[in-house]
């Protein structure tokens, strides 16, 4: 009897020195929905949500919330143009890139769009600088 309880007082020691020394004793990071931009596209906007990014991977989300149909193109350092299919209102497409400081453009490459204002850029690094008021601008005095 004692020599069956010794045998499983080793073996327990022994299962869990190893999982001592093989399992990590952190948890692996998880992604959250920080690496996804989404851009809403409306007749005639593009809404980037956020616009001011940090440099690496990132999922674009392209939601067509117009009455016609869009698509998005986007491009700048390091990323030559990249497209979403043409749009029906209503879907969805994604395209993913891996963005570095500098300045991007987003529009829309259907026919006309990009003329009627659905271009926007996002800025990747520092946040943006704040805007001056214009010469209009009296602050409130």
């Amino acid at each position: 009897m004692v020599r069956a309880v010794r045998g499983c007082v080793l073996l327990g020691a022994a299962l869990f020195g190893l999982a001592a020394c093989g399992a990590p004793t952190s948890p692996v990071p998880v992604a959250t929905g920080a690496d996804t931009v989404t851009i809403t596209m409306t007749d005639f906007q593009l809404t980037p949500n956020p616009a001011t990014l940090t440099p690496g991977a990132y999922r674009f989300h392209a939601v067509n919330a117009g009455r016609t149909t869009h698509a998005i193109a986007l491009s700048g350092p390091g990323v030559p143009e990249q497209r979403t299919v043409v749009l029906q209102p209503g879907q969805t497409a994604d395209l993913t890139a891996t963005v570095q400081p500098g300045e991007y453009d987003v529009y829309c490459p259907v026919d006309g769009h990009r003329a009627k204002g659905m271009e926007t850029h996002l800025h990747v690094g520092a946040a943006a600088a704040t805007p001056a008021p214009s010469s209009g601008d009296t602050g409130g005095y």
